[in-house]
Formats: C-alpha cells, sequence, structure tokens
C-alpha cells in the first residue's frame, strides 16, 4: 500500500513549513494556519527561508537514458550497471523481486491479505531512530512506499544548516535502515527537495523530485539509480518553477507526475505527464486549472485499476475561496469529478488533498477544511459514489475538539481509509486513524517522541499484512534541527 502527500502548511518557529516541503516566502506573507489565517495556503511561519534554489552536492551521477553511458555503481549494491536505452524497457530489469506478491494495487502498493486489519494495533514501534544522517542536520518531506515483499522505502532531503539540500532513500532490513544507491541529484549542488516515491509492480523504487527550477524522476534498477529521461516541467523561463511533485505508477508500470508550476506573478498550475518508454508525454493540451485565470496547487495522482488516471488539486476561486477538486483523464481529455468542487458547503475552505483509487475504481480523497467564521480546521474523507461525493463519516475527531491539518491517506485491505494527519494544538502532534466501516477509531497514541516537540508532515505506507508505518518530521527544540522518524503499529 502506498502513502500520499504530504500537503499542508503548519507553524514551527523559525521555519516555513510546507508540511512536505519547505520553501520561501515571498514579501507580505503572514498568518496561522487554524488560528486565524485569512489565506492558510500562503501562512508565513518564522524567519529563515529555505528556498527551492539550495542544493547540495552528491556521490552518484545517474547516466542520462540513451547516452551509452553506464551507469556508476553505488556504495552499497553490487556494482550492476545499466545499459538499457530508457529507464523502464529492459526485461531483465522488470523481473518481480524475489517473493513478490502476484497481485499489487494499480498504484504500485501491495494488496494486503484481506483478512487482515490494520486496527489490532497494540502500539507504535520505533523503527531504527532518526533516518538523517546527522543530528544536526535539517531533514523534512517524508515519502514512504512499500513493495509486494514487504520493504519498506523512505525517502526525505536533507541538508547541513548553511548548506544545500540532497535527497536520500533507505530501505528497512527489519533492523536498520540500509541505505539504498547514493544521493539524488540531476546536476550536482543543484538543490534537491520535495521527494516522493512508489515501488512499480515489478519491485523497482521511483522516485521523482524538484531540483533548482527542474523536475526530475529516477529508478533504481541493476544497483544505481538511472534517470528517467529529461526534465519533466513545462516552461524555461528565469522566473518559472515547478513544486510538490505527485507521483502514482499504473498498472502497466508507467510513472505519471502531476506537479505545480508557478512563475513570478505567482500564477500557479498544474500539469500532468506520463512515461511513454521513451519520452514525458503530456496528458491533455492543457493546464489542469478548472478556471484558467485561478491559481491552483497541491496536486495528488493517483491511477485505478483500469488504468484511469485522477488528479486533485486545490484552486483558489474568485467566489469562494480555496476549493478542492478531482479530475478524471478519459485518454482524450480532463473532465471534473462529480462537475464541481468536493465541498461546496458556504463558508467553507478546503486544502491539501491527499487521493488515492478503491479496487472497484472510485476515487477516495482526505482533505482538511477551514470554517471562514471560526478558523478552526477539520480533517475528512470522502469517496465518490453514485455521481457525487459521499462523506466517510463525520470530521476526523480523534481526540476530540482539537484542529487537524494535512490528513494523508492510503485504503486497507478493504478499501476502509487510513488516514494520518497533524494535530494543530499547541505543538503539533502526529496521529493515526482507521474507519471501521462506522466510525473513525484512533490507531494508537501520538508519534512524537517528545510531546513539547513539534511533529509535522506524516506520510504513511501499510505493509502486506496491513500495519501501518508513518514517517514524520519532528522539529528538536534543544538542538534547532528537524529529524525524521518512522514508526510501525504492532
Amino acid at each position: 500500500m502506498i502513502t500520499t502527500h504530504r500537503r499542508t502548511r503548519l507553524l514551527l518557529p523559525g521555519l516555513i513549513l510546507l508540511a512536505g516541503s519547505l520553501t520561501a516566502c515571498t514579501a507580505g506573507c503572514t498568518g496561522t494556519v487554524g488560528g486565524g489565517a485569512s489565506n492558510p495556503s500562503d501562512a508565513l511561519v518564522g524567519d529563515i527561508a529555505l528556498g527551492d534554489d539550495d542544493g547540495g552536492t552528491s556521490g552518484h551521477d545517474a547516466t542520462e537514458p540513451g547516452t551509452g553511458e553506464d551507469a556508476s555503481p553505488t556504495s552499497e549494491d553490487d556494482g550492476a550497471v545499466r545499459d538499457s536505452e530508457s529507464g523502464l524497457d529492459a526485461e531483465s530489469e522488470r523481473d518481480a523481486a524475489p517473493g513478490q506478491d502476484a497481485e499489487s494495487r494499480p498504484d504500485g502498493g501491495p494488496v494486503p491479505d484481506a483478512g487482515t486489519s490494520p486496527y489490532s494495533c497494540a502500539g507504535w514501534v520505533d523503527l531504527g531512530g532518526p533516518l538523517d544522517f546527522a543530528r544536526g542536520n535539517y531533514a523534512s518531506t517524508p515519502s514512504l512506499s512499500v513493495d509486494g515483499t514487504g520493504r519498506l522505502l523512505a525517502t526525505w532531503h536533507e541538508t547541513v544548516p548553511g548548506e544545500n539540500y540532497n535527497i536520500y532513500v533507505k530501505e528497512w532490513t527489519g533492523r536498520e535502515w540500509r541505505l539504498v544507491g547514493e544521493a539524488l541529484d540531476a546536476v550536482r549542488a543543484s538543490g534537491t527537495q520535495s521527494p516522493e516515491i512508489r515501488v512499480d509492480p515489478f519491485g523497482n523504487p521511483i522516485v521523482v523530485w524538484t531540483e533548482g527550477r527542474d523536475l526530475y524522476a529516477s529508478q533504481h534498477v541493476q544497483g544505481a539509480w538511472v534517470r528517467i529521461g529529461d526534465r519533466i516541467d513545462v516552461s524555461e523561463a528565469e522566473d518559472a518553477y515547478p513544486d510538490l511533485p505527485s507521483l502514482a505508477i499504473d498498472p502497466q508500470g508507467r510513472p505519471i507526475v502531476a506537479w505545480t508550476e508557478w512563475d513570478s506573478s505567482l500564477k500557479s498550475e498544474i500539469y500532468v505527464k506520463r512515461w511513454s518508454g521513451s519520452a514525458w508525454e503530456f496528458l491533455g493540451a492543457r493546464a489542469l486549472n478548472v478556471d484558467p485565470a485561478d491559481r491552483a496547487s497541491w496536486p495528488s495522482v493517483a491511477t485505478g485499476p483500469d488504468g484511469t488516471v485522477f488528479v486533485a488539486f486545490d484552486e483558489v476561486t474568485r467566489e469562494n475561496g480555496h476549493r478542492t477538486f478531482v479530475m478524471r483523464w478519459s485518454g482524450a481529455v480532463w473532465s471534473v469529478v462529480s462537475g464541481g468542487a468536493v465541498v461546496t458547503t458556504s463558508g467553507v475552505e478546503t486544502y491539501s488533498p491527499s487521493l488515492v483509487v478503491d479496487r472497484a475504481g472510485a476515487p477516495v480523497i482526505a482533505l482538511y477544511q477551514i470554517a471562514q467564521s471560526t478558523s478552526e480546521s477539520s480533517s475528512h474523507v470522502f469517496r465518490y459514489t453514485q455521481d457525487t461525493w459521499e462523506p466517510v463519516g463525520g470530521a476526523i475527531d480523534v481526540p476530540p475538539n482539537v484542529d487537524t491539518v494535512g490528513p494523508v491517506l492510503t485504503l486497507d485491505a478493504n478499501d476502509h481509509p487510513v488516514v494520518a494527519f497533524t494535530e494543530s494544538a499547541e505543538q503539533n502532534s502526529v496521529r493515526v486513524a482507521g474507519w471501521t466501516g462506522s466510525a473513525w477509531e484512533a490507531l494508537g497514541d501520538a508519534l512524537d517522541l517528545a510531546p513539547e516537540q513539534t511533529a509535522f508532515a506524516p506520510a504513511i505506507a501499510l505493509d502486506p499484512r496491513g500495519k501501518p508505518s508513518v514517517a514524520w518530521t519532528e522539529w528538536d527544540p534543544t538542538t534547532e534541527t528537524m529529524n525524521i522518524n518512522v514508526k510501525r503499529c504492532e
């Protein structure tokens, strides 16, 4: 089962957080989330600007497919090299890993045994301590994925204070976290951020990330990270940059990337491309924005059992503020699912969509909403049923009477939602809840290592037993750094 996005802005002293991305703030950004922000999507937190032009060095340069040059072996692998013309074509590289499940979800995650349930959670068990290499570094934007053998993979970006970001991938061996290859970057010291990881149906990890003002993807095959095609983003203008990429894998093993593209006027558009086997190809002739004059961001892409592509995103409408839309790709055109926004309630704005598709092909979405009159925030799940978005219960109110933001969603073996989210109290905490079929039930307690520390930006994945693993970022006020932690519910 696959994780989804980390998509909400949260408060943290001294930092500007996207709960899935760190970003610089343009002049005039103010406000708080769930506590009086007039526009939570533009909330400024603190005074350290960690921009998307920060860069880092890497121990490995992936070979551009089609150049004929061998990829350098990685330090942790067997030194095998890559010689196919694309990142996805060689049949020898598409064999399933030993023990790979024959059945997998369309997005590349495993299908747990239908007899298991994630709700037999006695408590959260720490998996090996912080992922980051040094406790003095800044580590953020975790993403998780699980392959058919139950192998848990994590990616994140990390920097030494005052230096540049690198993206790393590790796998959990059952006893420790082991590095998978070297740091990912297309150009050394160019700055890499906002990674997202998925595993294709053949057991190969794929990561998408932003780098400077570009967007790239790589696949780990034959012991090396190999870049999939060239840069993915659209514009070559100096003032344009991609943000918050979302990754899905279709039933044929083709990666699909949705992302936001910004320019200096703060115009933002959603684009989608799919890898054809030799090139990144647009799905659709234009940006997905429902109204081309509106700003759109926070995309979340998912595929159905038949390969149908869905994308959810946040659009700032002139009449109603922030609204969440889901679009479906017919193979020729994009159309809005249900014909309108997921939530149309007057006086309510919605943010941070996290999208999956169930076994019947119905999209299921988690988001959080803010009441304009009170600024109170709550997380919700909706399933598309009979041409309408039906709420799955009420607000995810565990514990009760606390503001929540940034839900990330996956589905269990019975297609019941399991959601990790951030409780935005005085000190943010990360929690998990599952839908029993009639109510939302808390899975264990808060995951934070220390109640006085701020935890945020969760990512979630289910293993073949149906047990959830959650990664999150936690601010340590004693060292003034951020660390990535992972726990599994047992």
